[in-house]
């Protein structure tokens, strides 16, 4: 492939990723317009094989900050590949980017394998949680850590979004531990003053004050275990006769967990909203947000709550397990122990108000531990080490 052998004007990074939803499309609507106003060029290509709606909105706002933003299609690992490799490759021949940053497994497969042989531009890769981090059937661990080792030496550098998911790269790919970077996922420093009232929240919703409301944020999937949390709330036997599950997502086992609601005898306590545009915004409306997800990177909906000061009970993985300093509306229970989680719902009700107030009174923490602004300029700074002449990377 032939490229420039030089550029002028700002540094240039195409952003490349397949999960066009959840965690990795909040990653890139926060962290592509703070790369531009910290002076970077970027260029965005999403999958839309498993996109969230608004993807199109997205877009444009990428293209109205002066980015080149693209689309390829596939729904599937072998189909977003064959789609993706033509479309990366042509990104890559026309926009000349100095750098390839690759989100998520999909795509950290596509641009390694279409453009890993050779050195210009090098790629940096964001696993945003591991494959074999994942209670995936063994064979599928087995690969995913046989695939990362084998396209560990074409990755310029690993971008991990917490120490525990480093601490993974470091562990299993066997070398590249030079290459592996923390770069932590941040929040806007006025994300606090974007917060839409809770109760004009919960009117949207058809929801009174009166109502004790655990809030579940996450795509219906075996990663976020929102069955773990149905049935620790069948399991909590006393729960308040006001209390109401609000589920905020989609994904491919929806229809199964409405039937396990259903079977435990859950279905007049859950609402299932779907999908929520700009759900960031609105999650003050709820008592104790939910996060028993077997495994993560560092969730975004875990910052943004403890950041809007609502308790947050989540599992107890090496992810969730935040600095001191921010994690003052924290509570952990152990994942995919249903039991725990009934005892450790019925604490945290009982608690409710000592919770909020501990909870109120560490956001700012979070907001100061997790900065946006930060995270931006150590990944310039990552970038710009990986182009200067002197680096063989």
């Amino acid at each position: 492939m032939v490229r420039p052998a030089a550029q002028s004007g700002p540094l240039r990074v195409l952003h490349v990723t397949e999960a066009s939803g959840g965690g990795v499309r909040r990653h890139l609507q926060r962290l592509v317009p703070e790369l531009r106003r910290q002076g970077l060029a970027v260029d965005v290509l999403m999958g839309t094989g498993r996109a969230e709606p608004g993807l199109p909105s997205d877009l444009a706002v990428y293209e109205s900050l002066g980015c080149r933003a693209g689309t390829f299609g596939g729904s599937g690992t072998l189909a977003a590949l064959r789609a993706g490799f033509p479309v990366l490759r042509r990104a890559v021949r026309d926009g000349a980017p100095q750098v390839v940053h690759l989100h998520a497994t999909r795509a950290g497969l596509l641009g390694r394998i279409a453009l890993g042989r050779q050195r210009d531009p090098p790629l940096v890769y964001s696993p945003h949680a591991f494959v074999f981090q994942s209670r995936a059937p063994a064979a599928v661990r087995w690969a995913g850590r046989w695939l990362e080792r084998c396209l560990a030496r074409r990755t310029a550098a690993f971008v991990c979004v917490s120490e525990a998911e480093a601490e993974a790269a470091r562990t299993v790919l066997r070398g590249p531990a030079a290459r592996v970077h923390v770069v932590e996922n941040g929040l806007e420093a006025d994300f606090a003053g974007r917060l839409l009232p809770g109760a004009a929240v919960r009117a949207g919703w058809g929801l009174g004050l009166e109502t004790v409301l655990i809030g579940f944020c996450g795509r219906l999937a075996a990663q976020k275990d929102l069955a773990t949390l149905l049935r620790g709330l069948a399991a909590f036997r006393e729960r308040p006769a006001s209390l109401r599950l609000v589920v905020c997502g989609s994904g491919p086992l929806e229809a199964s967990l409405r039937r396990l609601a259903e079977s435990l005898g859950l279905a007049g306590m859950v609402q299932w909203q779907g999908f929520v545009p700009d759900l960031a915004s609105r999650l003050g409306a709820f008592d104790l947000l939910a996060l028993p997800s077997r495994y993560e990177g560092l969730s975004y909906t875990l910052l943004e709550a403890l950041a809007a000061g609502v308790p947050v009970l989540a599992a107890d993985i090496p992810a969730n397990r935040l600095r001191e300093g921010a994690s003052g509306g924290l509570s952990l229970a152990p994942a995919r122990e249903p039991a725990a989680w009934a005892a450790a719902l019925r604490a945290c009700l009982k608690a409710l108000p000592e919770l909020r107030a501990r909870a109120t009174a560490a956001a700012p923490g979070v907001l100061e531990a997790y900065s946006l602004e930060r995270q931006a300029a150590a990944l310039a700074a990552l970038y710009g080490s990986l182009v200067r002449p002197s680096n063989p990377g």
